[in-house]
């Protein structure tokens, strides 16, 4: 579920990658996965991600975060990506933690994929690649 970024293969079309996150008791790809009484939340809507987090087992509940996507001026693709994943995990860390869920208990996962030309950052996949 994390990843360098992007996929850098100068080709146009689906050159695309995922970028993850993790704040809390563990950061994303380390830990337990939820079991022990960790509280997993997937901070974003992507349904890929969902069904791999699935497929191997894990219990988790899906929470958007609505974060501004604006790329910003001559960022690289790489960092723009897991700006969004950082920025994601954060602003649903932060609303559980104010709903009082104890952060020590606490396991939010962001991801982000973006789709890149010869460099240039062109948007967000239309469909689930």
């Amino acid at each position: 579920m994390g990843g360098d970024g992007v996929r850098g293969d100068g080709e146009c079309g689906y050159g695309y990658g995922d970028a993850g996150a993790g704040c809390g008791a563990y950061d994303a790809g380390s830990g337990d996965g939820g079991a022990g009484g960790l509280m997993l939340i997937l901070a974003s809507g992507f349904t890929a991600k969902e069904r791999a987090a699935g497929q191997i087992g894990l219990t988790f509940e899906v929470e958007t975060a609505d974060i501004d996507e604006t790329p910003r001026l001559g960022e690289e693709p790489v960092a723009y990506t897991m700006r969004l994943a950082e920025h994601k995990a954060a602003a649903v860390f932060a609303r559980q933690r104010q709903r009082g869920v104890n952060p020590e208990r606490l396991v939010v996962l962001g991801a982000d994929t973006t789709v890149v030309c010869e460099g240039q950052i062109l948007g967000k996949p239309e469909d689930d690649c």
